[in-house]
């Protein structure tokens, strides 16, 4: 059959210079343009037709009984898996990126949602509500920081903590609850690091506590 055009190209073909086709619902159930196939039959359809904000725009598979696609008529929002996307896509299902993507926005994990890395998710990045996790799962394997293409810490999967390079900390107290502390340097530099150019009127040394009869306190120094 063809509509403006006298040699049809398919078992329908309209042709013109802005050819529209018009499928108009008048119930509530609103118009449906089925393709049936061997195995499904997949439905556009104008769903919720004559309310005012209840229109939906979806794609259906009968096989699956269910929505692949949904674009909500209020606000534009596209859902897959679900049938009221309230974002610009809305999925509620798993996804998957086979090639590079890029993000020019936030992305944003809530409260006990995990970015995870490795086949076996082995980091796992994650806000509780309370507290933000970095957690390796992996038995065997460290967590290492890396900056300008060399590692700077690494915390091993037995516990050990290592800092590469230079160690600078500022603040006012650092307190270290070791049993043992071992220097390689044989000189420890107290009082700054960098000359004096005025007198401090401050003394310069090492304070310890011990017991003798009570507590005490000791200073080795000038």
């Amino acid at each position: 059959v063809g509509i403006g055009t006298a040699a049809p190209a398919s078992i329908l073909h309209v042709e013109g210079a802005t050819p529209t086709v018009t499928v108009k619902g008048t119930g509530s159930s609103g118009p449906v343009v089925q393709l049936s196939g061997t195995y499904t039959n997949w439905t556009i359809e104008n769903q919720y037709a004559g309310g005012a904000n209840n229109d939906m725009f979806r794609i259906r598979n009968s096989a699956l009984s269910a929505d692949a696609l949904v674009i909500n008529r209020g606000n534009n929002k596209v859902g897959i898996g679900n049938t009221n996307p309230i974002y610009t896509l809305d999925i509620t299902g798993n996804i998957r990126f086979s090639s590079s993507s890029v993000a020019n926005g936030d992305l944003t994990f809530n409260d006990n949602k995990k970015a995870n890395f490795g086949n076996a998710t082995d980091l796992r990045i994650y806000h509780d509500g309370s507290n933000s996790h970095i957690y390796n799962a992996s038995s065997g394997g460290d967590l290492r920081l890396t900056s300008g293409g060399n590692e700077s810490i690494r915390l091993e999967s037995g516990g050990l903590v290592r800092v590469f390079g230079n160690l600078q900390v500022d603040g006012t107290t650092t307190t270290v609850n070791s049993t043992t502390v071992t220097v390689d340097d044989p000189v420890l530099t107290l009082g700054g690091d960098t000359a004096p150019s005025s007198d401090d009127n401050k003394d310069r040394g090492i304070e310890f506590r011990y017991y003798d009869g009570s507590a005490k306190v000791g200073f080795m120094g000038w």
